[in-house]
Formats: structure tokens, C-alpha cells, sequence
């Protein structure tokens, strides 16, 4: 199973306009992000950010059958505007993958999507789980449980216990690094978490304002996670 992270910044992408602190100051690639979104090969997308049509271009071996919507936020949600012109999807084999809730308040945005699209019963190995992140919108991890065992939870300020009994065992933790903001984990939670959950790996993404460079927040979270990068590959 191939992982690239097409975005990794949280709900503002990274430079951000007119800011010059050390990190939207530094010229290391690692520090330009988009908004928060995996790609698993040969053709599953998780979440749909407003830069989708520049990953089209970017990677152009990219091929999307199956969408994952963890959250109706904006920087999850609104590429489907690129995936729908006139409200049609560009490929009649799509197909989204969301809680009921979920799409709810996507229609709200989108009032004209189509519900063909979506559906509720996920694939196999696939599972959605509670997060708490707000208190407005309903938000979700998702866990596959295939030979390896991964979670993505972009968004969170913390996990319910029967949320957390599930995910023992990961091979792979891929966490909200977004920082010091409302309904996201800070710091010394995102260390905590990952102690309890106790996964092989754990890489951080949604990455906030830190306002200091990536080689400086993986120093940072060295013994915790990775810090994730827009274009960066994993193999699980």
C-alpha cells in the first residue's frame, strides 16, 4: 500500500499571506503546504480539499474511485466543487464514502450534489469512528483493517474512550498536528495521545501555525511522530 500526502497544512494553507515568521519566511519546500488530504493507491482519496485540481495536475498518475469525507469543513470538502461541474460528477464511477450526518451538512453547501454519489455502508476493512473536534459539526476518524492496521484523524481536539479501544494495535497513526488553536490538540496532548494509542508509527499532518520551520517541529516531536510534508510517500 502506497500513502501520498498530496496536502498536509491545516485550514490555511502554508506561506500565509503576509506573515514573516520563521516558518512562512523559510524557502525549505517542506514548509509550503496545502490543505490536509491522502492518496492511496490505485484510486482512494481521503478528504477533498480546494487545491484538488492542482493535484490533478502535480501528480497526474492520480485516478479518484473512492472519496473519504471525514468532516463538512471547508478544507475537506471543497474540491468536490472540481469533481462535480454542473453538478455531475466528471466519472460515473465515483463514489463517497461518509456518515449520514456528514452528508447532511454537505448538502447544505452543496445543495445540488447529487446523493447517487454517496454512500454509507463502506467498503471492507474500512471504518468510520467518532472524534471530538466541534461541537457544531460532527467529525470522524477512519481506521482500515486490512493486513496493516492505519488510522487518519486530521482533525480532533481528543478521542472517546471506544474510539480509542479500537485503534490498538496500529501499524500506523497519521495524527492532527495542527497545534495551538480551538478544537485541536496542543502540544502536550498530541505526545499524550500518541503514548496511549501506543501505534508503530505516527506521523503528523493538518500542520498549524507553528511559526517555526518543519526541521525545527520534527526536532520538536522526535521521539513522538513524523512530521508530515506535501508530496510525501509512505509504503505500509
Amino acid at each position: 500500500m502506497e500513502i501520498t500526502f498530496l496536502g498536509t497544512s491545516s485550514s490555511w494553507a502554508i506561506p500565509l499571506p503576509y506573515c514573516t515568521c520563521p516558518q512562512c519566511k523559510s524557502r525549505d519546500k517542506k514548509d509550503r503546504r496545502f490543505r490536509s488530504s491522502i492518496y492511496i493507491k490505485p484510486d482512494i482519496l481521503f478528504d477533498a480539499p480546494p487545491e484538488l485540481p492542482l493535484h490533478f495536475q502535480n501528480y497526474r498518475f492520480i485516478k479518484i474511485g473512492k472519496i473519504f469525507i471525514t468532516h463538512s469543513h471547508s478544507d475537506h470538502i471543497f474540491g468536490l466543487k472540481d469533481l462535480f461541474p454542473n453538478y455531475r460528477s466528471l466519472t460515473k464511477k465515483l463514489k463517497i464514502f461518509t456518515k449520514r450526518d456528514v452528508f447532511s451538512e454537505i448538502k447544505k453547501v452543496f445543495p445540488s450534489i447529487k446523493k447517487d454519489y454517496f454512500f454509507f455502508k463502506l467498503p471492507e476493512n474500512f471504518e468510520f469512528f467518532p472524534v471530538i473536534h466541534s461541537e457544531k459539526i460532527k467529525t470522524y476518524g477512519i481506521l482500515y483493517k486490512g493486513k496493516k492496521r492505519f488510522a487518519y484523524i486530521p482533525d480532533t481536539k481528543g478521542l472517546p474512550e471506544k474510539s480509542i479501544k479500537i485503534l490498538k494495535n496500529l501499524d500506523l497513526l497519521i495524527l492532527d498536528g495542527t497545534g495551538e488553536r480551538e478544537n485541536h490538540l496542543k502540544e502536550k496532548e498530541i505526545k499524550e495521545l500518541i503514548l496511549k494509542i501506543k501505534p508503530k508509527k505516527a506521523i503528523l499532518t493538518h500542520i498549524g501555525h507553528w511559526k517555526i520551520k518543519h526541521k525545527d517541529l520534527q526536532k520538536k516531536f522526535k521521539d513522538y511522530a513524523k512530521i508530515a510534508y506535501d508530496g510525501m510517500k509512505i509504503r505500509l
